[in-house]
């Protein structure tokens, strides 16, 4: 996969996240440490320089940037879990599975 298809696919499955969650832009940035701008920027698949060398060295081994939503993967890890209602409880639930 290139670079201008993984980024745009990173950033629509971000967006699109975000969207699924009830969260504007300002409050998804704020919930991360981030800016509105930084958050639309990353919505709008703009490359860092962070991002660009993850995406080239993954490249050069032969891997790719998979996204997929968190309930998915630890439904496979953890029979148990089930999503909660908003991104921020499913943060916290995970955050707590963490600490015991």
């Amino acid at each position: 996969m290139g670079m201008d298809s993984a980024v745009a696919n990173l950033a629509a499955a971000i967006r699109q996240a975000r969207v699924d969650a009830g969260l504007t832009q300002a409050e998804l940035g704020a919930f991360v440490g981030a800016s509105r701008f930084a958050v639309a920027d990353l919505e709008a698949g703009k490359v860092t320089t962070q991002l660009r060398r993850l995406i080239e060295t993954l490249d050069a081994v032969g891997l790719e940037l998979v996204v997929e939503p968190r309930s998915k993967r630890l439904a496979s890890v953890d029979a148990t879990y089930t999503p909660n209602k908003s991104l921020e409880e499913d943060v916290l639930t995970l955050a707590d599975r963490e600490t015991t």
